[in-house]
């Protein structure tokens, strides 16, 4: 009479309404999609019992990986509450109070004896009868009445699972390439699947263990410091693999709020690189000179013999391949300070102002990165760049006689379409 409230189970709740075939004789890899396909089916199944949240999940998991679930409690599979026998004596209301509580224990056993049982009859229809044979029952003429029986068999038998392949999955993990880019799930999900790995071996992990994997992979993460101590100060009975979840999932979600790692770099990066092409360009402009006229026609204006105009051509190639040679190493020194310790530009503005200080007292250096010999400069004023006046004594932002058009904001780094006036190094 009461079975008829039990509905099918496979047609009304299960998600995979038939498992995944497992052609010729089982791996750990095709039981594993198996188990996982079984586990969704158990837990699709609603129950009051395990603390109500996992459906019949309870029925496939061992008491040690349940007891990491969220909030659960541990599983206890109904047993036959048998023919209700009414209490005497009793009054009628404590007779019926007493057929409801009896009427529920009666579902839930059935409910759960149906979801055991079509749990099997998809794994018989999944894997060829001859991998099933020692789990026949020859006096009924049916399988084991245990799932979990059936898959601690399937994988003990033909998904063996070794200490090594267990270590080797532990290193793997350990040594795992994670950022924060990506869900902390990611994280998670491949300790579960080595804690699954772990139990098939024979060497059911603790949720210590889960929990100390994961700490040492999110260590690794300046930007997580601050998580890793807010659950360091947790007690010991919070540090449960299940708040461990809930405590980074949170945390990676206030920081999506911020602006990401790689922003921040790229922002950074962009204005650093800005500053030190403006810084480099001054450089070149403090230790080069402009052209002359005479630099500028290339030979003197008068029209000397073939052989000194042959001569005065050849010196200024020379000169020209030695101001390029210059101007790259400068070029390359600035640039690999930039990239290595991010200082190289303070150095270099300091280098500079130095020396626009010594040539207001003399023109002499005091540079004594050359044996303390010190070094010549040439004495003209610093440059800065206009757009419309290109380098000058001004920058673009203090410019009185601004041409139509003018940028505020261009640079020497960023001219923005404007004036190349003495700005000797580009060509032409």
């Amino acid at each position: 009479m009461m079975s008829s409230r039990i509905p099918s189970v496979t047609d009304t709740y299960f998600q995979h309404k038939v498992l995944s075939k497992v052609h010729g004789q089982p791996t750990y890899e095709t039981l594993q999609t198996l188990s996982t396909e079984v586990k969704a089916n158990a837990a699709s199944v609603p129950s009051t019992l395990g603390g109500g949240l996992y459906g019949h999940l309870g029925l496939i998991m061992s008491d040690e990986r349940y007891a990491t679930l969220a909030n659960s409690v541990p599983w206890v599979t109904p047993g036959n509450p048998g023919p209700f026998n009414p209490p005497n004596p009793a009054t009628a209301p404590q007779i019926e109070a007493t057929k409801d509580v009896w009427r529920e224990l009666k579902y839930s056993f059935e409910l759960c004896q149906a979801t055991e049982k079509a749990l099997i009859a998809q794994i018989v229809d999944s894997i060829d009868p001859i991998y099933l044979r020692a789990l026949l029952n020859r006096a009924t003429g049916q399988y084991s009445s245990d799932i979990k029986t059936i898959l601690v068999h399937l994988f003990a038998t033909h998904g063996k699972i070794t200490p090594q392949q267990i270590k080797s999955k532990e290193m793997s993990i350990y040594n795992m390439s994670y950022d924060i880019s990506m869900p902390v799930d990611t994280v998670f999900n491949a300790i579960d699947d080595l804690s699954d790995l772990s139990e098939n071996g024979g060497s059911t992990m603790t949720t210590r263990q889960m929990i100390d994997l994961a700490y040492v992979i999110f260590a690794k993460l300046p930007i997580l410091q601050h998580d890793l101590r807010l659950w360091n100060r947790r007690p010991l009975t919070d540090k449960t693999w299940a708040n461990m979840l809930t405590h980074f999932r949170d945390a990676q979600t206030d920081l999506g709020a911020l602006p990401t790692a790689g922003d921040m770099f790229h922002q950074a990066n962009g204005a650093m690189m800005s500053t030190m092409a403006d810084l480099v360009t001054q450089r070149l402009l403090d230790v080069y000179p402009p052209p002359t006229a005479d630099d500028a026609a290339g030979v003197p204006l008068a029209s000397p013999p073939t052989d000194t105009v042959n001569a005065a051509i050849q010196q200024r190639e020379l000169s020209i391949a030695a101001r390029e040679a210059a101007l790259i190493t400068q070029m390359n020194e600035m640039m690999t300070l930039m990239r290595g310790t991010g200082h190289g530009a303070t150095t270099h503005n300091q280098q500079r102002n130095n020396r626009s200080n010594n040539r207001g007292r003399g023109g002499r250096s005091n540079d004594r990165s050359n044996g303390g010999r010190g070094r010549q400069t040439p004495n003209h004023p610093t440059r800065l760049y206009c757009w419309s006046h290109g380098a000058c004594a001004h920058s673009s932002n203090l410019c009185n006689t601004q041409l139509p058009g003018h940028q505020t904001t261009a640079t020497f780094a960023n001219m923005q379409g404007g004036s190349t006036n003495n700005c000797f190094w580009l060509p032409n």
